[in-house]
């Protein structure tokens, strides 16, 4: 076994040191290889370049991801404003509502007079749903 087969043997078995690699790189890439080492010869011209950190530099923000971030931003923008806005409209909204055969009244004392009369319309009730229903409205 020639000192190149002890090499490559070494390198397979992880035991190589750094000239010893350079050592197999400058065979394999010199024209004299062995018959039967020529299948190895690629891997070992490929060494060099398996050494080398591939570094790279941060990649910068492209115009889609700051689109992206744009679009996030105005759209959780325009979320908090109709958010803000639907609060506002309920909140504006009267206490005292309440639909009687398809039309709206607000005024306080119809409301409570429909509630009186549908209280005593229902047979039986539980107890205290009128002192109940007073308290949510406010008499």
């Amino acid at each position: 076994m020639t000192d190149i087969h002890i090499l490559i043997d070494k390198f397979f078995d992880g035991n190589t040191s750094l000239e010893e690699e350079q050592q197999l790189y400058q065979y394999f890439s010199g024209s004299g290889v062995s018959h039967d080492l020529l299948p190895l010869q690629p891997m070992f011209l490929d060494l060099p370049f398996l050494r080398e950190p591939h570094t790279t530099a941060p990649a910068r923000p492209t115009i889609s991801r700051r689109l992206f971030r744009g679009s996030v931003a105005a759209a959780a923008t325009i979320t908090a404003l109709l958010m803000l806005a639907t609060f506002a409209k309920y909140e504006s909204r009267s206490q005292f509502e309440m639909e009687i055969y398809g039309k709206r009244y607000t005024d306080r004392q119809m409301v409570m007079q429909e509630v009186d009369r549908t209280m005593s319309a229902v047979p039986g009730g539980t107890p205290n749903m009128e002192d109940e229903l007073h308290a949510a409205f406010g008499n």
